[in-house]
């Protein structure tokens, strides 16, 4: 399985959020309660990251999305290290929900700002 390039900063802090998919699957009945059911034994989260690149950066990230044996466009698992809510960190299993959208950013180091929605499990 592929890693995030360990030369690439890792996501910040800002506008980072983590969003918990539904676990149970709920099915309206003619008379009486709904059925509530259990979907996954792990409960995959949504996580929308931000990162700050400069344009040599930016370069690296483009070759890793691209490589087929890396991510392959998105469509591939990898390892990311992200933060977590105590100021800690956690490495887990990740892929992108869509493609990532990079913006040029004004002033400062940061040349593009990338912002991306990834499907994390083991976190």
């Amino acid at each position: 399985m592929a890693a995030y390039p360990s030369t690439l900063p890792a996501p910040i802090v800002d506008g980072y959020g983590v969003q918990p998919v539904s676990a149970t699957a709920r099915t309206p009945m003619d008379s009486g309660p709904a059925r509530v059911r259990r979907r996954f034994t792990r409960v995959p989260q949504i996580v929308t990251a931000t990162w700050d690149y400069t344009d040599d950066e930016m370069a690296t990230f483009k070759t890793w999305w691209e490589n087929p044996l890396d991510l392959d466009m998105g469509a591939n698992w990898f390892w990311i290290t992200i933060p977590v809510g105590s100021g800690g960190t956690v490495t887990v299993e990740a892929r992108f929900i869509a493609p990532y959208a990079a913006h040029p950013k004004r002033g400062g180091e940061a040349a593009w700002q990338v912002k991306g929605r990834l499907e994390v499990r083991n976190a």
